[in-house]
């Protein structure tokens, strides 16, 4: 997540908590767009295993600071955990709590 965003929740009372080994996740939206989707829903899934450690089995809220990694593990979650994108979850925890 951006420098910028996290200080911004940081500043309305979030405490910023990053999946382990974030930095080799993905949500396999670059495999999908090239039609390889066995590949995109493996990354997924193991972004999927990461995101529910971290986010303490969807307690904590799963934020993404990409509309399109966003929607797709919306998609390929199917509601086993919430995803919100950066800009909804400004509007509905960030501002209000400012």
């Amino acid at each position: 997540m951006p420098v910028t965003a996290a200080r911004l929740f940081g500043k309305a009372g979030f405490d910023v908590v990053y999946p382990a080994g974030m930095d080799g996740l993905c949500c396999g939206q670059p495999f999908e767009s090239k039609g390889l989707m066995q590949a995109a829903d493996a990354k997924s899934a193991e972004l999927e295993a990461a995101l529910r450690d971290a986010s303490e089995g969807g307690r904590l809220p799963i934020v993404f600071d990409t509309s399109p990694c966003a929607y797709r593990m919306r998609r390929f979650l199917a509601g086993r955990l919430e995803v919100r994108d950066s800009i909804d979850f400004v509007r509905d925890q960030v501002l209000p709590a400012s």
